[in-house]
């Protein structure tokens, strides 16, 4: 017990001695200067110009939308559907095709790829269906929108949609 209310005493001893000066001399986080490191800039607080608290949208950054590619295992069924295509096997293209959209359900070019199988087999009614789809999952995407276009106007139907 002795030996224990020494070692309290001596702790606060030293405390009292140092006087906490060893947290007090913590430098704050300075920015090195050394060249090749990397530092993040101070990011100023967007503009309140309609003075309702919210930031002025032009200081709101969007990203162009993009409607995202098929993941791998889609994509080498996309692929497998795109040689079986090519050797003009639709009916197992379009198999492939729907194995893809099981995996990935909302992706707009495993419907614009089918729609593109079902145009060649000469069912535009469900091509312009699937197309319509596409357009719907897009977000937007001018590259799906493109697309869509494009097999669009291969539709035989008055109208071509």
């Amino acid at each position: 017990m002795a030996a224990r209310s020494i070692d309290i005493r001596l702790g606060l001893a030293l405390v009292f001695l140092f006087g906490g000066s060893a947290c007090t001399n913590i430098t704050p986080y300075e920015t090195p200067s050394e060249p090749g490191i990397v530092t993040v800039p101070e990011l100023a607080p967007p503009r309140d110009a309609s003075g309702t608290g919210e930031p002025d949208p032009a200081d709101v950054p969007s990203a162009p939308p993009v409607a995202a590619k098929p993941g791998p295992a889609a994509a080498h069924l996309v692929q497998q559907a795109q040689r079986l295509s090519a050797r003009r096997d639709f009916a197992a293209a379009a198999a492939q095709l729907e194995r893809a959209l099981r995996i990935e359900r909302d992706n707009p070019w495993i419907y614009l790829a089918l729609a593109d199988v079902r145009l060649a087999q000469g069912d535009a009614e469900q091509a312009a269906a699937l197309t319509r789809r596409a357009r719907g999952l897009s977000r937007g995407d001018p590259e799906v929108l493109s697309q869509a276009d494009a097999l669009a106007l291969r539709d035989p139907r008055p109208g071509g949609r």
